[in-house]
């Protein structure tokens, strides 16, 4: 509760905004699971930062039967009330997928990867007008 009471809106504020446009997809909702009364007061100060449509995306379930209505059983782990494969379980698959030799070989591609700067494209424009590109047309105001 200590941090309700020395959040300062401007940091939350920037913490939201960081979290919501660093994220690089659209956000259908955000479901939090929980009882407590700090987590119900934490996300009404995120609401007042965000703009209506997020705020209404925000939604805090106190059970896994409230949440079903929201979100298919089909798609969920078991651990919360689904009836898909439990989170350990899905996190040892993920675990071995990012850590076969087809993955590793394929990121070590990709991190080796750079451009061939030969192939640009010299742009005499720039450097001729001190980085100016564009169109400069005479104006004439009486």
């Amino acid at each position: 509760m200590n941090l309700l009471k020395n959040a300062n809106p401007v940091q939350v504020r920037q913490a939201v905004s960081i979290f919501i446009n660093g994220y690089g997809m659209r956000m259908k909702g955000i479901h939090l699971i929980s009882k407590s009364g700090f987590v119900d007061g934490l996300v009404m100060l995120i609401k007042q930062v965000v703009s209506a449509k997020i705020a209404d995306r925000i939604n805090v379930h106190k059970t896994f039967e409230d949440l079903h209505k929201f979100i298919p059983k089909a798609i969920l782990p078991e651990d919360y009330g689904g009836e898909e494969r439990s989170m350990k379980t899905l996190h040892e698959e993920w675990l071995d997928v990012l850590s076969s030799e087809e993955h590793l070989r394929y990121m070590e591609d990709i991190n080796s990867a750079t451009t061939n700067e030969s192939c640009r494209q010299k742009d005499q424009f720039c450097e001729q007008y001190a980085g100016m590109p564009g169109t400069f047309r005479y104006l004439s105001v009486d």
